[in-house]
């Protein structure tokens, strides 16, 4: 995979905002690097977690999930 599609850096893992979303899927700047999250970027409580470079179209197919709750 070339460095031109690894373009998410990080993704919002956040419970209320993994899944559909609200709307449209936004892309925006975390730490400098680029960031995805399923609701809108002024939507609060974003809760980032790095990647190893994601293309855009992967996350758009295959949404982002909440981490699994410990038992």
């Amino acid at each position: 995979m070339t460095d031109a599609t690894r373009l998410i850096q990080y993704v919002c893992v956040s419970a209320d905002h993994t899944g559909s979303g609200n709307g449209e899927p936004t892309i925006t700047i975390h730490e400098g690097l680029w960031a995805f999250c399923t609701h809108t970027a002024d939507a609060a409580d974003h809760e980032w977690s790095r990647v190893d470079g994601r293309p855009l179209h992967e996350l758009l197919r295959f949404p982002p999930r909440a981490p699994e709750a410990a038992s």
